[in-house]
């Protein structure tokens, strides 16, 4: 069975295989893995992607969450990106609903691994006096000490307007530099040192004093 990957340019290279391969008949859970393995040898991929982006760098990035969601809808677990729905899981081809979750959740890893749908992934960077972690935000990138990094797997980190790294925990709003360093005492704000907001090292962060409004005469 073929996975029908919308909108893939190397859907039309895994035709051409089935085509001259004398038909396949494992199952899709087999065969599925084994093409996405096959897939780096069949086309490289396009320019400008973030693929090629993040492999280009000096460093390997790592972790990270899948962009693709898992929606159940009816008897199917539907992969979808931005909605659409890349590929689904009949449970009904399983034995239970919980072996046809897994397997949907293994092809849902598998699609974002091979296409690079991930964010919040992080990297090692060092410096001559020490090292530190970027985090990819998506549009923007952010740093922290390395002891921070469980922190920054924690949660899916986003920018609001402000450059600010928050995170949705349920239906509370979390800010990355608070979780860090605690709440600001009363009267007090997070401030970084250097003026960025992305610079969420411990020795970038301190609480100072609001600043109070000046009452025009």
């Amino acid at each position: 069975m073929l996975p029908r990957l919308k909108n893939d340019w190397t859907f039309s290279k895994l035709s051409e295989l089935f085509r001259h391969s004398n038909g396949f008949q494992f199952p899709f859970l087999e065969t599925f893995p084994t093409f996405l393995n096959l897939l780096p040898y069949i086309e490289t991929p396009p320019q400008g992607s973030r693929r090629n982006q993040k492999t280009t760098q000096k460093n390997t990035w790592l972790g990270g969450k899948p962009l693709l969601n898992l929606a159940r809808r009816g008897s199917y677990f539907h992969i979808l990106n931005n909605k659409q729905t890349l590929h689904k899981v009949n449970s009904k081809d399983f034995q239970s609903l919980k072996e046809a979750k897994d397997a949907a959740e293994h092809v849902l890893h598998e699609l974002a691994t091979y296409q690079n749908l991930f964010i919040n992934q992080y990297r090692i960077s060092e410096t001559p006096e020490s090292s530190y972690i970027e985090v990819d935000l998506g549009p923007r990138f952010m740093t922290c000490d390395t002891d921070s990094l469980e922190l920054a797997q924690k949660h899916l980190w986003k920018l609001n307007e402000l450059n600010e790294v928050y995170a949705m925990d349920g239906k509370t709003k979390k800010y990355f530099a608070t979780e860090l360093a605690g709440k600001p005492p009363k009267g007090h704000i997070v401030h970084f040192k250097d003026g960025n907001p992305l610079n969420l090292r411990k020795s970038n962060i301190q609480f100072t004093k609001k600043p109070t409004a000046k009452v025009t005469k």
